[in-house]
């Protein structure tokens, strides 16, 4: 009974630490520190690390704090509120309005102008009072699904004003939030514990809530396909991966997994009708937009060699000496990285053949796949993170809770170290600080393990 209680004192304490990091966090974007100079960049890393740390903990504490008792279940409610409303309601940093912007204005240029935002371009709408807004990709087309741009255009419909429609953007994004956490709760076998440890990682509150990037609504529609196919409606799973395609492509990385899933299991007549199910979804919803190839994938303007995945931006670092761009190595690598990140996509697949049958381990074999991803990426943002946070969960909460530390020290310091160096440098940073925390606590654990038997 005294270890139980002592374990329930460690989790609160650690959550508290997290609190109070994480109100400090909101004080420093209240007051506009944001990193433009070298102290606030330090004020900001210190605080950060303080989030990451005490989450870490809070983390190990709770998925080894054995059965819940039902007087906790109402602390974690009212903590998993604070969290929500610290973070709903934390001022926008400009790098975060930059995106929100071009959701509203391609929204604008097909509910008002009633253009297709795959062909023209924010640029061709100079004129428009919200167009001083647009600061970042003002010559590119629609890069998102035709569901995301029907998605984001409703708040359109009910205003004009953009900085309502900003603040519906962060309303949708938190129905997204908490229909992610359900649908977890579910598929996690109603382990309220790892329901609540996503709700209050900081990189889905700060990036996905805060930040109501389109991430939270792709992984919601994923989150039910893996619902569905638990259930074994794999049609409704494969509608629900479709639509999430059409809200983010990258979501296509799943398909393959869930098409060997079902092959496994069913064989080739009953993947031959989902395959036409997965497609005519994603048809359907291309067409009436679908003017040309080129309609649908926008333009490819994201090329900045420091802010590739940290493999890719090595890469380029050595061919190229340094991190200037230069269009003709950086379309060289980035084919190349193409080429070898399908080469690593399917010796995953087959490395895992035997394995994909059984449901339990496609999210296993998601995660390595969305790793690969971020190696081997020519474009990387710290929201990507979001994509891995829902499926990954280790066995063991030692290496889990540290995992999830470094996630979320080099999510949130994405800003101030990839930004200012490059991806790669920011993720070094994070391992070196990690890496021997991790040993350190092994080690500990061990101790303590001798000394209790």
């Amino acid at each position: 009974m005294n270890i139980i209680m002592t374990k329930n004192k460690k989790v609160i304490v650690s959550i508290i630490l997290y609190a109070l990091f994480s109100i400090t966090f909101f004080i420093l974007h209240v007051i506009g520190l944001s990193g433009r100079s070298v102290w606030e960049s330090w004020a900001q890393l210190a605080v950060i690390s303080g989030m990451a740390f005490s989450f870490g903990f809070a983390s190990y504490y709770i998925l080894t704090s054995g059965e819940i008792q039902k007087k906790l279940y109402s602390i974690g409610a009212i903590t998993l509120v604070f969290f929500i409303l610290l973070f709903f309601f934390m001022p926008h940093p400009g790098y975060i309005l930059n995106d929100l912007n071009i959701y509203s204005f391609h929204a604008k240029i097909f509910t008002q102008y009633h253009q297709n935002p795959y062909i023209v371009k924010p640029l061709e709408f100079a004129t428009d009072n919200d167009y001083h807004f647009v600061e970042m990709w003002k010559n590119q087309n629609y890069n998102y699904g035709p569901l995301w741009l029907a998605i984001s255009s409703l708040p359109s419909l009910v205003t004009k004003n953009i900085s309502i429609v900003l603040g519906l953007y962060k309303y949708m994004a938190l129905l997204f939030y908490i229909g992610i956490a359900y649908f977890l709760y579910l598929l996690r076998d109603r382990d309220a514990k790892k329901m609540f440890l996503f709700a209050i990682n900081p990189i889905v509150l700060y990036w996905g809530v805060m930040g109501a990037h389109n991430d939270l609504a792709m992984i919601f529609f994923a989150i039910c396909s893996l619902y569905f196919l638990k259930k074994e409606k794999a049609y409704r799973a494969f509608i629900f991966l479709g639509l999430a395609i059409l809200i983010k492509y990258i979501a296509v990385l799943l398909a393959p997994i869930l098409f060997a899933h079902i092959y496994k299991r069913y064989k080739f007549q009953n993947l031959l009708y989902l395959v036409v199910v997965f497609f005519a979804t994603i048809i359907v919803a291309y067409a009436p937009f679908h003017i040309g190839f080129n309609s649908i994938l926008g333009n490819a303007t994201l090329i900045l060699p420091k802010l590739g995945g940290p493999l890719f931006t090595g890469v380029y670092a050595s061919v190229h000496k340094g991190l200037e761009m230069n269009d003709t190595i950086f379309l060289q690598i980035k084919n190349i990285f193409f080429v070898l990140f399908a080469l690593g996509y399917g010796i995953i697949i087959i490395k895992n053949w035997k394995r994909v049958s059984e449901y339990k381990n496609i999210s296993n074999i998601f995660v390595s796949v969305l790793i690969w991803f971020y190696l081997c990426a020519y474009w990387f943002q710290a929201w990507y993170l979001i994509w891995i946070i829902p499926f990954l969960w280790m066995r063991d909460p030692l290496k889990h809770a540290i995992f999830a530390s470094a996630l979320i020290w080099y999510g949130l310091s994405f800003y101030f170290l990839s930004y200012v160096y490059s991806s790669a440098f920011g993720l070094v940073v994070a391992l070196l600080l990690f890496l021997p925390i991790f040993f350190i606590f092994q080690h500990l654990r061990k101790v303590v393990f001798l000394e209790e038997n």
